[in-house]
């Protein structure tokens, strides 16, 4: 079972940075089309050649900064969104626990309040750390994913859009839960 749940959360966050790779790669063709674009129009030759020179030069050191599997943008973009839409679901409990606790208590520090919100949604991110992120495990799976054929990413891709939009309604149940114990619990 648990490794199951190691593939299902190394699959999403394998596609989330696909996704970011594609976005990214998408913006860079933009800014390397303006970049060499604009100066031919505005500058002279000797200017157009030295933009042209350091554009060559640097295309390595823009490409491992973008695309370092450890340390590069894409795969930084991708750990966060993955962590954050991770814990969307985590939020639910705590917006509960929170709608409980007011309904119960009235108004509470904001101490109390951070402590409420937070433990469930630290919690529940252990076991996405320990699968994906100690000790670089995304990594092994990334390696293993690029040898999957179009249909797994297919699958995949809708899969993490599901993950992403599940997310966001359940914290946004969780939300509408709080309120209703708040106030229709009397």
């Amino acid at each position: 079972m648990n490794n199951k749940i190691e593939y299902f959360l190394n699959a999403v966050h394998y596609c989330m940075w696909l996704h970011e790779k594609k976005e990214g790669k998408f913006f860079q063709r933009i800014s390397k089309f303006m970049a060499i674009t604009l100066p031919k129009v505005f500058m002279s030759k000797n200017h157009k050649s030295l933009i042209d020179k350091r554009v060559k030069n640097s295309s390595k050191e823009y490409e491992d900064f973008y695309n370092n599997r450890k340390t590069g943008y894409y795969v930084y973009s991708a750990n966060h969104w993955f962590g954050y839409i991770y814990t969307l679901y985590f939020m639910f409990l705590s917006f509960v626990a929170l709608g409980c606790t007011l309904h119960f208590y009235g108004s509470i520090s904001k101490l109390y309040l951070l402590l409420i919100v937070m433990i469930p949604i630290e919690i529940g991110y252990i076991p996405a750390y320990i699968s994906v992120f100690s000790k670089d495990k995304y990594l092994e799976y990334f390696k293993k994913f690029e040898k999957e054929d179009e249909r797994w990413y297919k699958k995949w891709r809708r899969i993490t859009i599901v993950f992403c939009l599940g997310g966001i309604i359940v914290a946004l149940s969780g939300i509408a839960s709080a309120f209703a114990i708040m106030t229709l619990m009397d």
